[in-house]
């Protein structure tokens, strides 16, 4: 007699989904104001160099021109770290939907639960009410 497939509830892949996208939405969030926060101190920090140079009148061009290859350089390693954190973003979405797709359809193999507990049946522990005794008013 061959054993009867598990009924799969159709709307958990959906779920999982939602999940996937709420948690990658929240990491690349995370991960772009970690970004910006660094690039507005390491800009913060030219500009207040560039008022000391200011008041100093002994300061050489090569001091402005260091000052402003270094934001040049932050903006430019700026852009290239948003552009990895959306690739990385995009690629989790992708993954995401593609999984939620593989098991609308059937096409991958369910996990296990991690906690597979066996089913134990109730036993009455003494000088503690009952769920219907408490249901019903009784004692």
């Amino acid at each position: 007699m061959p054993t009867p497939t598990p009924a799969v509830n159709p709307v958990v892949p959906f779920c999982e989904l939602i999940g996937h996208l709420g948690l990658a939405s929240m990491g690349v969030s995370l991960r772009l104001q970690y970004l910006v926060c660094r690039l507005s101190i390491g800009i913060t920090e030219s500009c207040v160099k560039k008022q000391l140079l200011k008041v100093d009148p002994v300061v050489h061009a090569a001091d402005h021109a260091e000052l402003e290859e270094r934001v040049m350089t932050l903006l430019a390693a700026s852009a290239e770290g948003c552009e990895t954190i959306v690739r990385g973003y995009i690629e989790e979405i992708t993954q995401a939907q593609h999984r939620c797709l593989r098991a609308a359809f059937g096409m991958e193999e369910r996990e296990a639960p991690a906690l597979g507990l066996t089913f134990t049946p109730g036993v009455a522990v003494p000088g503690v009410r009952g769920a219907a005794t408490v249901a019903s008013g009784r004692e």
